[in-house]
């Protein structure tokens, strides 16, 4: 019995050896034809200098390389740290845009990463395997960018090596002296504006949220907690493109009926829940969040169905809203 029990060992052990080679040649297959592949589509694409960065284990072997390419040599480059606002097509080799931050690419085969496109702000640090901070080391700020491919060993989408396209619109070090700057860049286009100004706490900071009001309406009592309200909004995103500010709209103007209680207000940022508290009947404002009194530097995101995450308001977004008062109702005069 012993003896039928070991040749039965060594059969299995055998077929298990001979499948796991198999197995290892098939990857070395795949892989060898993916590296071909990236090398003639740099052959066919790539005009200039191609920047190779190779990339190492720890024990010190070669993984393997990115490669950057077509890419804009004269404008300012990231150094090792500081920021990037940026905006990106991300595809496989074959041209499939997998996500990107151009409205018009966007379609139902892939949930995009930013919802209607971002802004994306990109952090560059020494992280071990930061592709895109090594890239941005490479592009210069400027509508030309510059490409990069990322081999599947290093990072992929479905086993494929990733193709991006990466436009570098500004560079900073300090996430909050730029969003001052972009604030008041905004600000400076109402220069006539009646401003209202609201900070975190009772005391002054650096962080402030900012209702200009652009129209005054015939109310004479503030909007307060527990009153119903009916009001149209619209929100925008401030991004700084470089040479200017661009709104970007997430929606529509809608017109909605709330009841500005506590719990309404839990749902909401703390600087929309502030400059609300600034208007009255009939007023028209817009109000300016900062990321400090918005969704801070997480941003406000969903789980996507099978992994990843979506970026409702991206992480450090200044935003804010476009907001028409149209009725107030206190709690002691509800209306039928």
């Amino acid at each position: 019995m012993n003896k039928y029990l070991v040749i039965l060992g060594c059969f299995l052990a055998f077929a298990l050896s001979s499948c796991s080679g198999e197995k290892e040649d098939d990857l070395i297959d795949v892989l060898a034809y993916e590296k071909q592949a990236i090398h003639d589509y740099l052959n066919q694409y790539a005009t200039g200098e191609v920047v190779a960065i190779p990339y190492y284990s720890r024990k010190g072997l070669l993984i393997d390389s990115i490669f950057i390419f077509n890419h804009n040599t004269n404008g300012e480059v990231a150094k090792d740290s500081g920021w990037v606002m940026m905006d990106y097509d991300m595809s496989d080799l074959s041209g499939k845009i997998l996500d990107s931050s151009d409205l018009g690419k966007w379609d139902s085969t892939y949930m995009p990463g930013y919802a209607y496109g971002g802004p994306v702000l990109f952090r560059v640090d020494t992280a071990r395997y930061n592709f895109l901070a090594e890239a941005f080391r490479h592009i210069g700020v400027g509508e030309s960018g510059g490409e990069v491919i990322i081999p599947s060993v290093l990072g992929a989408v479905d086993g494929k090596p990733l193709h991006y396209k990466l436009v570098s619109r500004t560079i900073f070090e300090d996430v909050a002296e730029h969003e001052k700057e972009m604030i008041q860049g905004y600000l400076n286009t109402f220069p006539a504006a009646e401003t209202f100004k609201d900070y975190p706490g009772e005391a002054e900071s650096d962080t402030i949220t900012y209702t200009l009001l652009m129209t005054k309406g015939e109310g004479t009592r503030k909007l307060q907690v527990g009153d119903s309200v009916l009001m149209s909004k619209h929100l925008m995103i401030l991004d700084d493109m470089g040479g200017g500010i661009r709104l970007k709209f997430m929606n529509a103007l809608d017109t909605t009926k709330i009841l500005f209680n506590e719990r309404w207000q839990r749902d909401f940022p703390a600087g929309f829940v502030k400059g609300l508290q600034q208007l009255q009947e009939g007023d028209s404002a817009h109000i300016v969040i900062p990321y400090g009194m918005g969704y801070g530097a997480k941003g406000n995101v969903q789980s996507i169905k099978g992994g990843g995450t979506y970026y409702n308001e991206p992480p450090y977004c200044t935003f804010g809203y476009w907001v028409k008062i149209m009725k107030i109702v206190a709690p002691n005069n509800e209306e039928e």
